[in-house]
């Protein structure tokens, strides 16, 4: 009964539809300029429970075959029951649409999923992608103790991916049941740069199919895409969103007098204004960097790596990036394009005296992350 099973916290709603190829919700490795998923409204629902990572790792690796399916968060709601016994399918909405109650509502549940988006790691995802995994999970800041389900995304592998860029789904289970505005709550739209709150909807779509290698050529260099690690339960603390829309907020001036302008140098000097947007920021541009250097043809690459490091070295000194990590990521990448580790040490070490000033310091933490 839908009823009974969408109240469960270790509820997996799994949502099935079919598309014009016939593989609606798996990427595709073709010679197709861009792959991508269907635009499904009208699906079919079913219900899986699964209370520990192994169950969890059996379900995920059950879907992965099937690529015309994939979980959601939310439940049915009484409309939707209605509408699915009468009509044997339902809307993927969480809203009134054309005079239509939505099928689909929040629900608590006991397990959440995080999705890693391209994210540069000292990990080659052929042959080492659950260390990658565990250095993103590490990244977020998740204990080590915490048990989790892991599967590559359809795009990591495929013709000309980098290797170091993971793409990845984490499942983790929570010590208590959250609903998905419990996870916003908590994890904010572009709080962080890691974390996709856009999986905090409850019809996003949690997507759990193996890519189908449509190149008669090219073989998935991946050794595995789906893992998991035994652990505890997570905790997701409860933020009140409140609403301060209401309180009237200034506008610092434009114009600075040029002791405040030195005071906020020295501050930017000691890492005082390295927010969590700065942060943020800051690792965006360390993983393009080293994506751009990776990509540097011949010839280019000496140059190409003086300019890197000269603006790079701005977000080190403003205590926004760590420099033994930032020096790992880039002379990682530098030596695969052929320049020596001690020729990269020496243009560090002339980049971390002459570097770019970081302007953007005292950028609000409600603006984009571009």
């Amino acid at each position: 009964s839908p009823d009974i099973i969408a109240d469960s916290h270790y509820t997996f709603p799994i949502l099935s539809g079919i598309y014009k190829n016939g593989r609606a919700l798996a990427k595709v490795w073709s010679n197709a300029k861009k792959s991508k998923t269907a635009h499904l409204l009208r699906v079919a629902p079913r219900f899986a429970q699964a209370a520990n990572v192994r169950e969890l790792y059996e379900l995920i690796k059950t879907l992965s075959k099937r690529p015309n399916s994939a979980i959601v968060r939310g439940e049915l709601t009484q409309d939707g029951i209605a509408h699915l016994e009468k009509h044997k399918f339902i809307y993927r909405r969480l809203h009134k649409t054309d005079g239509i109650e939505p099928h689909i509502t929040d629900s608590p549940r006991k397990w959440l999923c995080f999705d890693c988006d391209e994210l540069v790691t000292p990990y080659d995802i052929r042959t080492q992608a659950a260390q990658a995994v565990a250095y993103y999970l590490e990244q977020i800041n998740v204990p080590k103790n915490v048990g989790y389900v892991w599967q590559l995304s359809g795009s990591a592998g495929k013709p000309d991916s980098d290797p170091f860029l993971l793409n990845a789904h984490v499942w983790l289970f929570l010590d208590e049941a959250r609903t998905s505005k419990n996870l916003l709550n908590y994890y904010p739209k572009k709080s962080n740069a890691l974390i996709d709150s856009a999986m905090f909807n409850p019809v996003q779509w949690h997507y759990t199919a193996a890519p189908i290698n449509a190149l008669i050529d090219y073989t998935d260099p991946c050794e595995t895409r789906l893992g998991f690690v035994e652990g505890g339960a997570f905790h997701v603390p409860l933020v009140s969103n409140i609403d301060l829309s209401h309180i009237n907020k200034t506008k610092a001036k434009k114009e600075l007098s040029s002791k405040t302008q030195q005071a906020i140098q020295a501050a930017n000097g000691r890492g005082l204004f390295a927010s969590t947007f700065l942060r943020a920021t800051a690792q965006n541009a360390l993983e393009r960097s080293v994506k751009e250097l990776r990509n540097t043809k011949k010839g280019n690459r000496d140059n190409t790596l003086n300019r890197i490091l000269y603006y790079i070295y701005g977000y080190v000194h403003a205590g926004a990036l760590d420099e033994n990590v930032m020096k790992a990521h880039l002379s990682k990448a530098a030596y695969d394009i052929e320049i020596s580790y001690s020729d990269f040490e020496d243009k560090a070490r002339a980049k971390s005296r002459n570097y770019a000033p970081l302007d953007n310091a005292l950028l609000s933490e409600s603006d984009n992350v571009q």
